[in-house]
């Protein structure tokens, strides 16, 4: 493809193609006229040729300067980065742990530590509860051998197993014969060792008749063990007091100083009953 630059090398040498021939005279001699005319014939056609020829878009010497990027190559004006976001610019929150920051130790299970012994602290000083004395029995034997039926007695050693019991009175109490000043209390253990060998076992009832100066003064019959003369028994006797009772027996008759007999009448459930013998004495105080 010819340039203009061609064409105007061309009209150049046209120009001394022209000179050249009217120099040697192969032609008629040239005018200035002519020559001025060829001229523009030729610049004519040359103005013809590079109006037809097709004009590149680009000039080489732009296309060489300003190569196409391939679309690979960075661009020649990078995208900023954006802006960073709130996440970016605010504070850890508290749930984030600093890295300098110590590690909590892991929670260890406390061990139980036993209890400082209470032998070692000072305990207070108290004054311990008085315990109430034990009731004082003692036993004494009675008359009547029971050989109708030997297995009418009790569990006690003394007199083989008969013998009359006296519950709150103290050993310096008792004297035999046996002497009441101001109460009285007794009562008797008793159960049929063929059937067994605690207090009731096989008995029916007993039955005390006290016997004073002036004749009887006192009956009771007891059916339920322990077999008391003033009742009670469950589990302890009644003891009859004289001086609050007006110096009378639970009948109503007067209570005489001097010697007094019981008589003890046992019946078991089976076989034949048994009598049991004893005495004392009344001397009142008041």
């Amino acid at each position: 493809m010819r340039t203009g630059r061609d064409f105007v090398l061309m009209i150049g040498l046209l120009s001394l193609l022209a000179l050249a021939l009217g120099a040697c005279g192969a032609s008629p001699a040239a005018t200035p006229d002519s020559i001025a005319t060829r001229v523009a014939e030729e610049l004519a056609v040359a103005a013809t040729l590079t109006a037809k020829a097709p004009q590149p878009t680009a000039t080489p010497s732009a296309a060489a300067a300003s190569p196409t990027v391939p679309p690979t190559s960075a661009p020649a004006s990078p995208t900023a980065p954006p802006p960073p976001t709130r996440a970016n610019t605010t504070a850890p929150t508290a749930t984030s742990t600093p890295a300098s920051a110590p590690q909590a130790a892991p929670t260890a299970t406390p061990t139980r530590q036993p209890p400082t012994p209470t032998a070692t602290r000072p305990l207070p000083t108290q004054t311990p509860t008085p315990r109430p004395n034990p009731v004082a029995i003692v036993v004494l034997p009675v008359d009547g051998s029971g050989d109708d039926n030997p297995n009418i007695r009790n569990g006690r050693n003394v007199k083989n197993g008969r013998n009359v019991i006296l519950p709150g009175f103290a050993q310096n109490e008792v004297s035999s014969p046996m002497i009441f000043r101001d109460r009285i209390v007794f009562r008797v253990e008793a159960f049929d060792s063929a059937v067994g060998n605690t207090d009731g076992a096989g008995i029916q009832n007993v039955k005390f008749v006290i016997t004073g100066p002036n004749g009887e003064v006192h009956s009771r019959s007891e059916s339920t063990a322990g077999y008391c003369a003033f009742g009670g028994g469950e589990p302890n006797c009644d003891v009859w007091v004289f001086y609050p009772r007006g110096n009378k027996w639970p009948g109503g008759k007067t209570i005489e100083n001097g010697p007094h007999s019981v008589t003890i009448t046992i019946t078991p459930k089976q076989g034949k009953p048994v009598q049991w013998f004893w005495t004392f004495e009344i001397k009142k105080s008041k």
